[in-house]
């Protein structure tokens, strides 16, 4: 059977030591082992992963038919040297991004696989730990198509002459010369105007004695 790649089991990180094993000083390197256990056949065609500090990373694979050697004893070859994922070791930048491992970046398809070691490398100093995180296996590549809504994919329906006039409005040519008589009408207003204050009272200049009240 096929097993599902995302069912990998990562052991602990190795970090490689320099001199007296009491002294904690790292040579910079750690290495990241990933198992497949109880599974026969195992394809991985992508892998997805968060950077924590980690500078660059190698990638060995130990693959089922390599060799007439037991799974557990055939030998790692490596499918990915240096891939970096920082620009710079002794700064920030690209530290913690997401990472995609293609098929295409791959020297050879990892098929029937029974283990995968990543090898990481951090030279700064400044950065005490460093790792991959959220690791994820994909089987194939391939992306899938995007399936669009049933109404994005049927024709558009031709629009009728009759679609283009609106129900209950008048036909397009009275509207238009309703509407430049309204228009005339509204410059004649503008024109016909008075800047003579209108009194609230006034009658031809004298006063309506029944407009008055009175207190």
């Amino acid at each position: 059977m096929n097993a599902d790649p995302k069912n990998g089991t990562p052991k602990t990180p190795l970090y490689i030591k320099v001199g007296d094993l009491k002294v904690e000083f790292h040579s910079g390197c750690c290495i990241l082992d990933i198992g497949f256990p109880n599974t026969i056949s195992v394809e991985i065609g992508e892998i997805h992963f968060k950077n924590y500090y980690t500078y660059a990373l190698s990638l060995k694979a130990r693959r089922r038919g390599d060799s007439s050697e037991p799974a557990s004893e055939a030998k790692w070859k490596t499918c990915l040297r240096n891939m970096r994922l920082m620009p710079h070791p002794h700064f920030e930048t690209g530290s913690q991004d997401y990472f995609t491992i293609s098929r295409k970046q791959l020297s050879y398809d990892l098929c029937n696989v029974t283990g995968l070691r990543f090898i990481l490398r951090q030279p700064s100093p400044i950065w005490k730990e460093f790792k991959i995180e959220d690791i994820k296996f994909c089987k194939t590549s391939e992306t899938k198509p995007v399936s669009l809504p049933s109404w994005l994919l049927k024709p558009p329906r031709p629009i009728d002459a009759e679609d283009r006039e609106v129900k209950g409005a008048p036909p397009m040519e009275t509207l238009s010369n309703h509407l430049q008589q309204m228009w005339g009408l509204g410059e004649q207003a503008a024109t016909n105007s008075t800047q003579n204050a209108l009194g609230r009272f006034d009658v031809d200049g004298s006063y309506e004695i029944n407009l008055l009240s009175y207190t």
